[in-house]
């Protein structure tokens, strides 16, 4: 793909990745808080320009398509997760409008908390997304190859992700990706896939 471009994120892209990291989560409210879509894409882009959260634009790497940004990945060093973890959650909680969604978020942020991501040193893929039209044209393969030669360059031997369903447990299997465990996340189970870069 000749124009195809792989560059790092800015704050501007803001809209865009929160658009595209949206349709990655199968129960948003959980994730984001409860609230409207709109609501929740809110959340997510000021979360983009929020230093030392999980979504912060410096941890993104965005797909450009003609010109066009069309995909996006979220690599997150595993010695950093916990603390991304709970600035990502305190500028949520406070973001969150109403007394009974910050409770149901708080219960929402325990619940999560037994989910096993990754494992020391090893850069986790959090989020990998495309925009439907761009889908099948190889796009998520080379943010992925991209993602594998970053952590190969900053001395990590292991890449790491949750795929959630069997198209994408098939989609990394075909990277060489290996499927490590299953876990229960709210109303589904993900799949902890491992590669040695």
């Amino acid at each position: 793909m000749n124009n195809l471009n792989l560059r790092d994120a800015s704050e501007c892209d803001a809209p865009i990745i929160a658009e595209l990291v949206y349709v990655t989560e199968d129960d948003p409210e959980h994730e984001w808080g409860e609230g409207s879509k709109e609501e929740i894409l809110d959340r997510i882009s000021y979360l983009v320009k929020v230093e030392g959260s999980r979504y912060y634009y410096k941890n993104i790497k965005v797909a450009e398509l003609d010109g066009k940004p069309c995909g996006a990945i979220i690599l997150l060093k595993s010695d950093d997760i916990p603390m991304l973890d709970i600035t990502t959650s305190i500028k949520l909680f406070m973001s969150i409008k109403g007394v009974m969604r910050k409770i149901k978020f708080i219960r929402d942020i325990i619940l999560a908390s037994r989910l096993d991501e990754c494992e020391d040193h090893e850069i986790y893929v959090a989020n990998l997304a495309t925009s439907e039209e761009v889908r099948g044209k190889g796009i998520g393969k080379s943010l992925m190859i991209l993602a594998e030669k970053m952590a190969k360059e900053q001395g990590y031997k292991r890449c790491s992700l949750l795929a959630k369903d069997k198209s994408l447990i098939n989609f990394y299997s075909k990277l060489d990706y290996k499927l490590e465990k299953e876990e229960r996340y709210f109303s589904h189970n993900l799949y902890r896939m491992v590669k040695m870069v």
